[in-house]
């Protein structure tokens, strides 16, 4: 790991005692460590915003300074921050400052006075060596973020409808593309998806293989129809991925919803018009076929479809209705 920069492994020092020799900078110096003498609690306070990687307190510095405005600087601390505090004290753990210093400062190491210059530059490197591997934390916290941003960027810009999951299948992601596309918001997506989006005849199915495919660790792909947020179903084809570990474990699955609706109007077109081809070529009784073709076109090719004939010069005869709702059929009557 490289070394971090030298603003980050300073040792900010409060002893307004002069007794501790092992805290004078020059001892620091000589063993390789730059340090920030600070006069009083307010001036660590400010130093702390500056970054540091060590802070070194004696328990006298703190019952002149009090406690609290310390444990106010540390709670202004990002998240990942939890700089290593060592504190000096003659009694060492026995100490009432120290104990309350742990209950209230968190991540402190006391150290009975007095204490050889060794032991101090000893424990000051290792609470540095902690402190690096916090910035490091922060880093790769950082760079977690930007590739999500990223992430999140390339899925709001791309047609489909991309969406995450976690391990157990409970979502976690959906691109914006969704939300327009279904009219949801988050929190019925995540809860209600299945029964507000898919079509009731594509539902059971669809989540009895989405939960087989969660409990295999399989990929998963199925074409749906997904309704719009004006009531209308378009076709979709729906591929899922499980992202793994380096143990094989499930972290996360990655979909994606491509829309295939012209496609699959394409085929039921085709396939409806080679249906009528034959029905035409073996016809026996024409009014029975075109009802049979009628009953071809609906639901695949059209949501209704009426056959009239003409009876005379100027009247039509209704041979056939077909509809998706049996129940309006009359009305075209």
């Amino acid at each position: 790991m490289n070394d971090l920069p030298a603003d980050h492994e300073h040792v900010l020092v409060l002893a307004p005692s002069s007794s501790d020799e092992a805290l004078n900078s020059a001892i620091l110096d000589e063993a390789g460590l730059s340090s920030v003498i600070c006069t009083d609690v307010a001036e660590v306070a400010v130093q702390l915003e500056l970054d540091a990687g060590v802070l070194v307190l004696t328990e006298e510095a703190l019952l002149e300074g009090g406690i609290q405005p310390l444990v106010e600087a540390l709670q202004r601390q990002p998240s990942w921050s939890d700089i290593p505090i060592l504190l000096l004290c003659a009694s060492g753990a026995d100490s009432s400052t120290g104990v309350q210093a742990i209950n209230l400062l968190g991540n402190v190491m006391i150290l009975e006075r007095p204490v050889r210059a060794t032991t101090l530059v000893s424990a000051l490197r290792s609470s540095i060596r902690a402190r690096r591997r916090q910035y490091d934390l922060r880093s790769r916290m950082e760079a977690l973020t930007q590739s999500e941003e990223r992430f999140r960027f390339l899925a709001d810009n791309i047609p489909s409808f991309v969406w995450v999951t976690a391990p157990d299948g409970s979502l976690t992601y959906a691109n914006n593309q969704w939300f327009e596309y279904s009219g949801l918001v988050h929190d019925q997506t995540v809860r209600q998806w299945p029964l507000l989006a898919l079509h009731p005849e594509d539902r059971d199915f669809c989540l009895e293989r989405w939960a087989r495919a969660l409990r295999e660790g399989r990929e998963f792909e199925m074409e749906v129809r997904c309704r719009r947020y004006d009531g209308f179903y378009r076709w979709f084809l729906v591929r899922a991925s499980p992202l793994k570990d380096g143990r094989g474990g499930i972290v996360s699955w990655f979909g994606v919803m491509t829309d295939i609706h012209e496609q699959k109007r394409a085929e039921h077109a085709a396939r409806f018009l080679a249906d009528a081809s034959a029905a035409l070529g073996e016809i026996t009784d024409y009014e029975g076929t075109l009802r049979r073709i009628a009953g071809m076109a609906v639901p695949d090719f059209a949501d209704w479809c009426a056959v009239d004939m003409l009876k005379d010069e100027r009247t039509l005869h209704r041979l056939a209705v077909m509809h998706v709702d049996p129940a309006r059929v009359p009305l075209a009557h």
